[in-house]
């Protein structure tokens, strides 16, 4: 045995020791700051868990998931994967595309009427690991001009891949674009939705005008950030939203009220008005809409200077760097800015749901009375949920402004950050989201004396099945429905 070998099998033997060393005497991991959850825990033991085989598989579980320095080897492992993405460019002209899973693709079935297609059962997803530590606050990077290189809107088809979302369903996308370089880079979801199920999301929109004829029905397609800044080199897998927004307005009744804030939005394109490292716009880009929405309404509204006090949560890291898996992201934090109405007095009541890991309602707790919003240190991953501290909540906030108004906002995540914008418009300001509302809509319009409904859903929702079935079943389903087990407290 020659030299070269000897060191081969001594500096192996060497490592394969320290690693044993480290998984079996060291300090376990317990939470995931990356993911966000509690990691596996020591299981306990019985007679009736060992003979099932279900004491070995949790300790086996457990043995992997709790791994000592896992946020560490994560990050190194995350190193290795970000050479795998193909780049072009350099600075902020930097583009890295992160492909998904080309197998994994929503069915179109164009031959089914609305009827059949609201009729499908709704299947929710595993949520993916969610992001979080950082380091300095940063501008944001530069907008792309949003253009095909033919001044032509690239054709839609629907083959979009998908991804999981952390909202609870799956959201059709193409990947993962990033642009530009750290500490400035923008992680976006590419769009890849088509126009053709905006017209079940307007069936079911232009059923709530027929079924509440006195009530102003308010329409908000939003897109997403890729639209404004996604780059001409992704234009392929990333198409255009414009023509669904359009197609979504076209659908609409006469009757029905369109909220176009897409040109709002594209006037302030360089200003912060989405998150670089979440995949939700920011709380600017949600102010501009419920300002367009306010004006168009003919209500009052406050501006920044006069209404709001700014406030700062810093080194932000938000869904994205979950979804990319790339390190580039965690080390390109962000200010996450909120606005506080701070000449209007509020006070806010909430339903809370317990969630169990399939979506479905297992406790609910009665109305009480908390904050808006919710308070996150300086470099929490979770900062987006200052708006209201959830989702899975019905929330009604009483205001000061005495007009008679009350508005009832159907949305998912991207709506939570308008609802504090309208406190200087209406009365009362109630917030169901989709995907968590176990009552009968037509009771809770009446019982509450709702005047304006707004639907304010992010483009992926206007164009898949998920709101639209959910929204529709809100008209006829019985009280409670949803929950899994009455688990109802009383505290």
């Amino acid at each position: 045995m020659n030299n070269h070998s000897k060191i081969y099998i001594i500096g192996t033997a060497a490592a394969f020791g320290i690693m044993t060393v480290v998984l079996n005497f060291f300090p376990r991991s317990s939470f995931s700051e990356r993911e966000r959850r509690d990691l596996a825990t020591f299981p306990e033991f019985s007679a009736e868990k060992l003979a099932s085989g279900e004491f070995t598989d949790s300790i086996s579980k457990w043995y992997s998931d709790s791994e000592p320095f896992r946020e560490s080897f994560m990050s190194l492992s995350e190193k290795f994967n970000s050479m795998k993405g193909v780049k072009t460019g350099s600075g902020e002209n930097a583009v890295t595309f992160i492909t998904g899973d080309a197998n994994d693709r929503p069915v179109v079935d164009t031959t089914l009427s609305i009827d059949e297609l609201l009729d499908n059962e709704i299947v929710a997803v595993d949520t993916p690991a969610i992001a979080p530590q950082i380091k300095d606050t940063i501008a944001p990077s530069k907008p792309v001009e949003n253009k095909t290189a033919d001044n032509k809107p690239a054709e839609n088809k629907p083959t979009p891949k998908e991804t999981d979302n952390h909202d609870g369903f799956r959201i059709p996308n193409s990947g993962v674009i990033l642009v530009g370089e750290e500490p400035n880079v923008r992680a976006l979801l590419a769009f890849g939705c088509t126009s053709y199920y905006t017209k079940v999301y307007c069936a079911v929109v232009n059923s709530y005008k027929e079924t509440f004829p006195d009530v102003n029905i308010w329409v908000m397609p939003i897109p997403t950030a890729s639209e404004f800044y996604g780059p001409e080199e992704a234009r392929s897998v990333n198409w255009r939203q414009k023509p669904c927004i359009e197609a979504v307005f076209k659908k609409l009744n006469e009757n029905v009220n369109a909220v176009h804030i897409y040109d709002t939005l594209l006037a302030h394109v360089n200003e912060p008005i989405y998150l670089r490292t979440d995949h939700h716009w920011s709380a600017l880009g949600g102010y501009y809409a419920a300002k367009c929405f306010a004006h168009q309404a003919g209500l009052p509204f406050k501006s920044l200077n006069e209404g709001y006090e700014p406030r700062v949560i810093h080194n932000f890291v938000g869904s994205m760097y979950g979804y990319a898996k790339d390190i580039s992201v965690k080390n390109s934090p962000e200010d996450f800015v909120y606005y506080y109405p701070s000449q209007t007095q509020f006070s806010t009541h909430v339903i809370s749901y317990i969630i169990d890991n399939k979506y479905n309602i297992t406790k609910v707790y009665p109305e009480k009375e908390r904050s808006y919003f919710a308070k996150f240190r300086d470099g929490s991953s979770g900062a987006y949920s200052t708006f209201l501290g959830s989702d899975s909540q019905l929330t009604r906030v009483e205001t000061s402004t005495k007009n008679g108004r009350r508005i009832l906002i159907l949305k998912d995540s991207y709506g939570n950050t308008i609802p504090s914008c309208l406190f200087y418009s209406f009365e009362e300001v109630h917030v169901v989201d989709f995907r968590y509302f176990p009552k009968n809509m037509k009771k809770y319009v009446e019982d509450h004396q709702i005047t304006d409904i707004l639907f304010a859903n992010n483009l992926t929702f206007c164009c898949t099945l998920t709101a639209a079935q959910k929204y529709k079943r809100f008209l006829t389903q019985p009280e409670g429905s949803g929950i899994v087990r009455d688990t109802t407290q009383t505290e």
